[in-house]
């Protein structure tokens, strides 16, 4: 990603849990680790919906108690 990234650039990442949530955490890790600066994370349900008919969003985590997703 550094490679074709312009200076002052932003990369989007979209992800699935197909491969599984320890997969997507290590990109991200490993995208702090190469200094990239993660400026917003979340999941989203693809499934449920809020009250108001809504999408619902969850904070990231890289792991979640009960397992996947």
């Amino acid at each position: 990603m550094q490679w074709f990234l312009a200076p002052g650039g932003r990369v989007w990442c979209v992800a699935g849990f197909h491969t599984g949530r320890a997969i997507v955490a290590a990109f991200f890790e490993t995208a702090l680790e190469d200094g990239f600066e993660i400026e917003r994370i979340f999941e989203r349900d693809l499934v449920s919906r809020d009250e108001e008919d809504g999408e619902i969003r969850r904070e990231w985590v890289p792991w979640r108690e009960g397992g996947e997703p």
